[in-house]
């Protein structure tokens, strides 16, 4: 069973569920969250298709993009590190498929707090743009819970995965949950 197996599914979906509400959220998982990330990219991204991602940024996210033939486009966040919403409107053109938001961020560990998120949310469902948001290091916040975009547009896709929090990074055990028809044509890809 290539999309993880039935009770680790289970599982996460359950928690899923409880989380977040969304009548239409599924869950598989993955070879780690970059081969998460791949997949989706791959899955969606189409020649010339714009990926939007905050600079400073994870190092594959501009590599990914460009090996399906997306095109990066980086938004500077110096010197603070903050997401400037106004920024992010301006660089969505008709070419935009996906925005990339990491937090807590690798590299800088900068949590991008609630308004950012849940501005950076709504203007991806006004633009109809897919937000992905990469929330591998959310267990790694220990002054509030980390607010994922999730909670505020149900479209959002989650990558997460365990090798962070249970401290083995070479365990290579991620998973992604969003809009059921976009995991399913992932999990196709996987197949």
């Amino acid at each position: 069973v290539t999309q993880g197996l039935p009770a680790l599914r289970e599982k996460l979906q359950a928690r899923i569920e409880r989380q977040y509400g969304h009548a239409d959220r599924k869950v598989f998982v993955t070879s780690g969250t970059s081969g998460g990330l791949s997949l989706l990219l791959w899955s969606l991204v189409n020649p010339g298709d714009e990926v939007l991602m905050f600079d400073p940024y994870f190092v594959m996210y501009p590599a990914l993009t460009k090996l399906v033939g997306g095109v990066p486009v980086i938004i500077d966040t110096y010197p603070d590190f903050r997401i400037d919403l106004n920024k992010v409107a301006s660089a969505i053109t008709p070419k935009t498929k996906l925005i990339i938001l990491n937090s807590p961020a690798n590299p800088t560990g900068v949590v991008a707090t609630e308004e950012e998120v849940r501005g950076l949310a709504k203007l991806a469902a006004e633009r109809n743009v897919l937000l992905v948001s990469d929330e591998i290091y959310s267990s790694f916040c220990f002054d509030q819970p980390v607010a994922s975009p999730a909670n505020y547009n149900d479209r959002t896709l989650v990558i997460d995965g365990f090798s962070k929090s249970h401290g083995m990074t070479g365990w290579r055990l991620g998973y992604i949950h969003g809009p059921a028809e976009i995991i399913d044509a992932m999990i196709k890809l996987q197949q």
